[in-house]
This record gives C-alpha cells, structure tokens and sequence, in this order.
C-alpha cells in the first residue's frame, strides 16, 4: 500500500512495478497459505474475513495509484478489488448483516467461540471498503447488504451499560459464547471482549459517516453522533499538555496499561480515517475507491 501511494503522489512507475510485484508475491502465499498472522494465528479450519479485507484494501489503493499514472494494469487492479468485495459478500457476509470474522470449513464448528464471534471493528472497517467498491460497480445490492451490515455491527458491538464498542462480541451480542477451543486466538478473544480501543471508533466514525453521506438514513446520523460523542470524550489524554490519546480503555472507560496488539494500529487507523472523515466533506474528493 505504501509502495503504490508513493507511485500514485510521485508519479513514478517504478514504484508501481514494485508494489504490483509484492501484490503477486503476497497472493501467492495467501494461496498456498503460506503467511503469519499477527498478533495471533488464525486456527486452522477457519476461513479469515481480515486476510479478505485487507486484500481488498491493498488492491483498492493500487487501482488508486493505477489510475493516477494511467497504468495498462489499472483495469486488472479494478478486477482484483471487485473480486475482493465478492468474496467477502459471498463467504462471509451472512443474512440478517452478520459480517462473520472467522467462518468454518467444517459444518461441525459453527457452534465454537471462534465462528460465532464478531469484531465489530474489522466488520465496520472492511465494510466502508465494500461501500465504496458498491458505489464504483453501480451494484444497488451491495450497497444495501452493507449498509445493513453495518448497521448489524454497530447495534451488536455497543456496551448499552458503558457506552462504546467493545473489542468482541457474540454474533447474537453480549460477550463471546459457544463451544470452548485452546488456540490463543480464542484466548485473546475471551481476554479482551470488553475492552474499547480507540481505533475501533475511528473506523465507526468514518464508516457511519460514510454510510450517512451516501444514502442519508438517518440512523446513520445518529449512530455518527454517539460514537463520535464516545470517543472524543473516552479516549482523550486528561492532560492537554500530553496532547496524545489513550489507545485503550476498560468497559467502563478507564485507562489500562497495556499494549494494543500491534504498535502500528494508532498511526494507520487513525490517522487514516480522520484524513478520510476530512475529506469526505471535501467538494474536490470522491467517496468511490
């Protein structure tokens, strides 16, 4: 993603052929299955909405890129991010909204922990992605389906008792519940349920405003307006000297000391939604992909 961006602002294709080459490596080792997951592994026997949704996003900023140098293969990338949608929609965008975040090879395992969790975070932002490509394809059905998807992971993930999304939550709502497993995935699911991290509420942010500004229900106005209250008066260091935010909280909102998965979550996340918040309201700024 960055090799492509630095294509697309410095125009130089050199830079473009490098990231095209690191596309085909990484889907080769997706194929094969070839490739860790970070900070926990997937457990075997799951299909992984995250590895789907980050692809998507990888191929949606080198179209972007593709476009912004006129590039043969801006076509091929358009594909590659159309396709990416239609798995997620296809595997694991479930009747009713569910995005699914692990969904089983086995019939046997829909009753586990793992299969029947969601993480409202990674289901709010693979879901602004599929706005964006339904919008670009003219595809009315996607847009619906994650639309309401996103309703889905909203009204799930919100802690009525404190306020916030928590971290997981049973695809019916409440903590994670089913049939117990031993991987640590599992554990880290048990572990953190019920904390609230700021970088969940940046992708709410921008995916109900999104999900406002193209279809202007106003349950996505009021869905914007209570996170939106959540977060800028949960996460904001008490002491304006310090000038950061706290990446974490407990369910009751208080600070904990403790490391959010990986270091990498505050300056991608969030600084990317509030570019991207930004230049929604922007007339020079599409909200197509």
């Amino acid at each position: 993603m960055g090799l492509a961006e630095f294509a697309r602002v410095t125009k130089d294709p050199a830079r473009l052929d490098a990231a095209w080459r690191l596309l085909e490596s990484i889907e080769a080792r997706i194929a094969a299955g070839g490739f860790p997951t970070h900070p926990d592994p997937i457990p075997d026997g799951y299909h992984s909405h995250a590895i789907t949704m980050i692809h998507l996003n990888v191929t949606l900023v080198l179209h972007a890129a593709c476009m912004g140098l006129s590039d043969t293969r801006t076509d091929l990338a358009r594909a590659r991010s159309t396709a990416a949608a239609a798995k997620i929609f296809e595997v694991f965008m479930r009747p009713g909204g569910q995005l699914v975040e692990l969904w089983p090879k086995s019939e046997a395992d829909h009753d586990t922990v793992v299969a029947r969790h969601i993480n409202p975070g990674h289901a709010l932002e693979g879901l602004w992605m599929l706005m964006g490509v339904a919008v670009r394809e003219g595809r009315a059905d996607w847009l619906a389906r994650a639309t309401e998807a996103v309703e889905f992971a909203l009204v799930r993930g919100w802690d009525e008792e404190f306020g916030g999304l928590l971290h997981y939550v049973d695809h019916a709502g409440g903590p994670p519940q089913g049939r117990p497993g031993d991987s640590r995935y599992e554990h880290s699911v048990n572990s953190s349920w019920n904390t609230k991290l700021w970088w969940v509420h940046s992708e709410a942010i921008y995916t109900a405003l999104l999900w406002f500004r193209l279809t202007g229900n106003p349950s996505a106005r009021r869905w914007f307006d209570r996170v939106f209250e959540y977060a800028f008066r949960v996460f904001p260091q008490p002491d304006a000297a310090i000038g950061e935010w706290i990446q974490i909280r407990d369910r009751a909102g208080q600070p904990l000391e403790r490391v959010v998965a990986l270091p990498v979550k505050d300056p991608y996340h969030i600084a990317r939604n509030l570019i991207q918040v930004l230049e929604l309201f922007s007339p020079c700024q599409s909200t197509q992909p």
